[in-house]
């Protein structure tokens, strides 16, 4: 299939999507993301091609474009510390529990002899250097 035909089937696609979101009442970004994985793997597009490469950089503008664009401004500033909260909460609720997960199942145990070492050290051990 020559890289035309398969730009038009694209383009098609877009404006399917945008029906099918007037119809359904879905984002039409989301739509238009689902179209194209499918029509990805129907067509076995290989994604290193430099036209579908622009064409999928450019997309990802007009995707964070459209989101904005949607936004209320009324509805985001009523909202706004409620969705912060929640921003970080699910960042770093998985983060903290991934690392504590790492840290007691695959951090490598250490020696007693070595666990001195992980420990403040005392003042009075302190050693002062003084200039001379």
């Amino acid at each position: 299939m020559e890289p035309v035909q398969l730009a038009a089937i694209l383009a098609g696609a877009a404006l399917v999507a945008s029906m099918i979101s007037v119809e359904v009442g879905i984002s039409v970004a989301l739509i238009e993301l689902a179209l194209g994985v499918v029509l990805g793997n129907i067509f076995s597009l290989d994604p290193n091609q430099s036209w579908l490469v622009f064409i999928a950089s450019f997309a990802s503008v007009v995707l964070t474009f459209l989101a904005g664009a949607e936004v209320d401004p009324d509805d985001f500033r009523e909202r706004f510390w409620p969705a912060v909260g929640i921003g970080l909460v699910s960042f770093a609720g998985p983060f903290v529990l991934a690392t504590a997960i790492a840290q007691r199942w695959f951090s490598p145990p250490v020696p007693p002899e070595r666990r001195h070492h992980l420990l403040p050290p005392d003042p009075s051990e302190i050693l002062i250097h003084e200039p001379t």
